[in-house]
């Protein structure tokens, strides 16, 4: 019997490009590859702005019906484009017209503007074959088919998609044995696109009705396409033969659907699950795992730490890390809950029961920090101690060495704080910016304050506070980019204002960036044929297709200006926002005085200067705070998405809680609004920010706290330590989420006025030095 869907399927293959979102892989960054020594040493090439511009004068609006894939309403809007382009530019319009032709259902449109395209150097040729043999395809031309893609490359990021429309040409030719071979290769190839989908489905109708084979294939697209087009297609078929998945089969499908962030549909399909005994350990874990961590990341905390129950010694057998990251998630749940030491019993199992696991420095750590919110500090150090002494080289050794530094500073043992503080500072910054800024900040700070009962008294050694100067100008010097320069220079503007001065103007020839920057990159790079054909794709405004295309070339971005390269060219083509999200993932690890030459131009890069006039007309009102400090609240809350809604229901570029928002609103005199809407949102934000700061004693650094945690906590924490300075405040806020987020906003607000603006190159804290809330003038 036939399968009447199948056709349909193909037709979906033809008008998605990539697979649907909700099981899409989308690298979010361009993955990173190792090159040969030789390599990374080879020659560089320059790279203007003329190599990197739109080919096509898109406007914002074409560029997101391009990245939404609404290539009915780009149609639409095309034609009032066309009219002023010149030269090469009408080739290259031709060849988008005829591939959202294709993806419009109207490939029979396309043939006329792809003889158009032939030949424009600004199209990838292996790009025009393709969009070739589809329209050929739907049109019945299947010998065009089959001459536009005979020479596509095993390598090309569509050489699946190409083989689907080829078997689909040779099967209309009725060379059948071919095409079914073709569906074999693609589905023995081992990846997880639409292809593999569409042939399964291919082999499933040959192999025929109420066929093992046919079940066999019909199951799989049901386990690795759950809920997409493919999927649901194949349902009928699959459901008439009457059987059950095998519990191996549920959990692949689980599994698809937690990576997709499904976290409901694990919910509503693995907890029914009843896992027989028989079932093998990888199995087992596998399911505990989406279980759990689905649990999680929908805020059942309760349930997400019932369902692992004794998973540490159930998955000592499986072939992955399976237990050791279920017991991390049961100890952030404990965590999260206050049951602090179950949370330490729970991470300090990590290391005991899987002490190869790259989890087992993270359970040492995070066992101490559990112990020290129930006051065992000794306890905590102790394992912090030993995070250090058995994994030296451990992600988590920054944190547990400053963990050390900053329980020995309270316990009044200064000289070790000073010590294990050194120790942290001389580590690279790439390892743990935020850690190593810390201890290189503190290390000063120690040595010019060093008791821990009276933190406003300057030691009278002459040799520590002159070191102290100096590690503090070091600090600004060398990172000016950061909370902790801001803090350092603060410090020195009471002790020793002659360097203070010195550092207040900008180093004119270090700090500044050129605009627009010309990127110096490996010619090994950029010469590669998948790099190039990504350029030329994002210059036509497909950044999807440029981002696949990239994922292919054997050497990927890995140099400072080469990530910088490659995110204008993602921005440029329309995909701004996975783009900076993805530069702000590498930053990371790759923070700023570790950037080279080029430092200034990578920067502005990763701190685009989005919304600055939005920003700027709704924090003019305000004086209680500089307007870069909400800019860089606003990229940290939202990465300038405004359409951003979070878990807990925060809403837009600030993210303002509803409720928060109304009652704003009204101290404005106005209605609530759309909190979509930039603006609007901005408006709101930036009056809610500067009550915050009037009311938490003029402060940025509380008034963040209190934006993230709420301002009645700030005044609690204020009642509990005393009116402690401002450096140790921020040390000691219990919440790990606010203590970061006060750093990362105060960071980026010095970024941005560090690299756009002209103002002094460090504001003046001075007064917040010794008193987190001093008195009002």
């Amino acid at each position: 019997m036939k399968y009447p869907w199948l056709s349909t399927v193909f037709s979906a293959l033809l008008l998605s490009c990539v697979l649907p979102s909700d099981v899409r892989a989308r690298p979010s960054d361009p993955p990173t590859v190792p090159a040969d020594t030789d390599a990374r040493e080879t020659a560089t090439v320059s790279v203007g702005p003329e190599a990197r511009g739109l080919v096509l004068p898109w406007t914002p609006e074409q560029l997101e019906m391009i990245q939404q894939q609404r290539w009915a309403d780009l149609l639409a809007a095309m034609p009032a484009m066309e009219a002023n382009l010149r030269g090469e530019q009408r080739g290259a319009a031709a060849f988008v017209k005829a591939f959202a032709l294709v993806r419009a259902d109207r490939a029979a449109e396309a043939q006329p503007h792809i003889e158009k395209a032939a030949g424009n150097s600004s199209i990838p040729p292996s790009w025009i074959a393709l969009v070739q043999a589809e329209a050929a395809l739907a049109a019945g031309n299947n010998e065009v088919v089959l001459k536009a893609l005979a020479s596509f490359s095993d390598d090309h990021p569509e050489s699946e998609r190409a083989e689907v429309i080829r078997a689909e040409a040779l099967r209309a030719l009725g060379r059948t044995e071919e095409a079914f071979a073709a569906y074999v290769r693609i589905v023995d190839s081992g990846s997880s696109t639409p292809a593999v989908a569409v042939a399964r489905l291919a082999l499933a109708a040959r192999a025929g009705e109420g066929s093992e084979e046919a079940y066999g294939h019909l199951r799989r697209v049901w386990a690795d396409y759950p809920k997409t087009e493919w999927s649901k297609q194949g349902w009928p078929a699959l459901e008439a033969y009457g059987r059950e998945a095998t519990v191996e089969e549920e959990v692949d499908r689980a599994y698809v659907l937690m990576g997709n962030g499904d976290w409901a549909g694990v919910l509503a399909e693995a907890g029914m699950l009843a896992m027989p005994t028989s079932a093998s350990a990888d199995t087992t874990c596998r399911w505990l795992y989406a279980l759990g961590r689905s649990y999680y990341k929908k805020n059942q905390l309760s349930n997400s730490i019932s369902s692992l129950k004794g998973v540490g010694p159930r998955c000592k057998d499986a072939s992955e890390d399976w237990g050791a990251r279920s017991l991390y998630l049961v100890g952030r749940a404990q965590f999260r809950k206050k049951q602090y030491l179950s949370a330490a019993k729970t991470f300090e199992s990590i290391p005991k029961l899987y002490p190869e696991s790259s989890y087992a420095d993270d359970g040492w750590t995070h066992a101490g920090i559990a112990l020290q919110e129930v006051g065992q500090l000794d306890a905590a150090q102790e394992k912090w101690t030993t995070a250090l002494e058995s994994h030296p080289e451990g992600d988590t050794t920054p944190e547990s060495t400053w963990r050390v530094a900053w329980s020995s500073y309270l316990e009044g043992n200064t000289k070790a704080a000073i010590d294990a503080a050194d120790a942290l500072g001389d580590l690279p910054l790439g390892t743990d910016r935020r850690h190593v800024e810390a201890g290189r900040y503190w290390s000063a700070r120690w040595r010019a304050y060093p008791n821990v009962d009276d933190p406003r008294a300057l030691t009278q050694d002459g040799d520590q506070k002159a070191e102290a100067v100096r590690r503090w100008r070091a600090l600004c010097e060398s990172v000016p980019h950061s909370y902790y320069s801001i803090m350092a220079y603060s410090r020195l503007v009471e002790v020793d204002p002659e360097v203070a001065a010195a550092l207040r103007k900008h180093q004119a020839a270090h700090d500044r960036a050129t605009d627009p920057a010309i990127w110096e990159v490996r010619e090994a790079f950029w010469s590669q044929a998948m790099v190039q054909e990504g350029v030329q794709l994002a210059r036509l405004g497909l950044a999807r297709q440029a981002l696949a295309t990239w994922s292919r070339a054997p050497m990927s971005a890995e140099t400072p200006q080469e990530w910088a390269l490659i995110t204008e060219l993602r921005r440029t083509s329309g995909d701004w926002l996975a783009a900076h999200a993805a530069m702000r993932h590498w930053l990371k690890s790759h923070p700023p005085g570790t950037l080279g030459s080029a430092e200034p131009d990578v920067l502005r890069v990763g701190y685009p200067d989005q919304y600055w006039t939005e920003v700027q007309a709704a924090t003019k009102p305000y004086d209680s705070y500089e307007g870069r400090l909400f800019h860089g609240l606003v990229r940290e809350e939202s990465n300038f998405n405004k359409d951003i809604r979070s878990f807990a229901g925060a809403v837009g570029l600030s993210q303002l809680m509803p409720a928060t928002a109304k009652t704003t609103a009204g101290w404005l005199k106005r209605p609530t609004g759309d909190l979509r809407s930039p603006l609007n949102n901005l408006e709101i934000g930036a009056k809610y920010l500067d009550v915050v700061v009037k009311q938490l004693a003029g402060s940025p650094f509380l008034a963040l706290a209190g934006y993230n945690a709420g301002p009645h906590r700030v005044e609690q924490w204020l009642e509990a330590w005393g009116n402690v300075p401002t450096d140790e405040f921020v040390e000691r806020i219990p919440f790990r989420e606010t203590r970061g987020y006060v750093r990362r906003v105060t960071t980026t607000w010095q970024t941005y006025r560090h690299q756009f603006d002209d103002a002094e190159a460090f504001p003046d804290m001075s007064r917040f030095n010794h008193y987190a809330a001093p008195k009002q003038d």
